[in-house]
């Protein structure tokens, strides 16, 4: 028995070299696929030693907590999320599992505060979302070159087709979006489940909304309607910083 301990002992640090993980931190996180291809017994010993790593001495894991992250990691839902001892946080992102350590409190904090981000927005201007430390700023343009985004934080927009008051704020159930490039609508949480966006990024991601729908899903996508054209006569670069 001692060898056949020496043996998987030494069969999951290779697998946590080749995964360039030789110790834990405050987080680690690994692919479930790659996971997957390993025999059971390994899968649980492997899960075992990243969260032994991340308890004091190496104590207080026992089978059960080892067998909820299994479960976790195999279950027909995309995310999920579990409460370890000593303050170990699970999380899946569809094929990504995060293991963090020392964070329940603060994650639970912020995610009651994102869900109350509501911020009138003026054009041009700025605003400062105080939650998660970004300004949203806007500014009219005249070079922009027929071109919809600068980079995932930077977008331009048809002024003339935004349909004011204008907000931002964190998603609603029912929230939809014209996505650019598409004829129909389409709601935000099936975009983000076709786009495999991981829950705990959702929770965070601004939408720019007028008076008629969602016209940009910050760092992501921007709705057809307000993109410019050749009748555009006045362009608003929108960018979260």
């Amino acid at each position: 028995m001692r060898l056949e301990g020496d043996y998987m002992k030494t069969v999951v640090h290779t697998i946590l070299s080749e995964w360039n993980i030789m110790q834990a931190r405050d987080e680690v996180r690994i692919s479930i696929s790659a996971l997957g291809k390993y025999h059971e017994a390994v899968q649980n010993q492997v899960v075992k030693e990243l969260l032994r790593q991340l308890t004091p001495g190496g104590q207080g894991i026992g089978y059960a907590h080892i067998k909820a992250v299994m479960d976790l990691c195999f279950s027909d839902h995309p995310s999920g999320y579990l409460d370890l001892p000593h303050t170990i946080v699970i999380r899946r992102a569809y094929d990504s599992l995060i293991i963090s350590a020392g964070m329940k409190s603060k994650q639970r904090i912020t995610y009651e505060k994102h869900d109350e981000i509501h911020y009138e927005v003026t054009f041009p201007g700025s605003v400062h979302i105080v939650e998660l430390g970004k300004t949203l700023r806007s500014e009219f343009v005249k070079n922009h070159d027929g071109v919809h985004t600068v980079d995932q934080n930077a977008v331009f927009m048809d002024y003339e087709r935004i349909i004011t008051p204008v907000i931002i704020r964190t998603v609603k159930p029912g929230d939809r979006i014209q996505p650019l490039g598409m004829k129909g609508t389409k709601k935000i949480k099936s975009y983000f489940i076709d786009e495999k966006v991981p829950l705990n990024v959702r929770k965070e991601t601004l939408l720019l909304l007028d008076q008629e729908s969602v016209i940009w899903i910050a760092g992501m996508r921007l709705s057809e309607r307000v993109k410019i054209s050749d009748k555009t006569r006045r362009v608003l670069k929108v960018e979260i910083v």
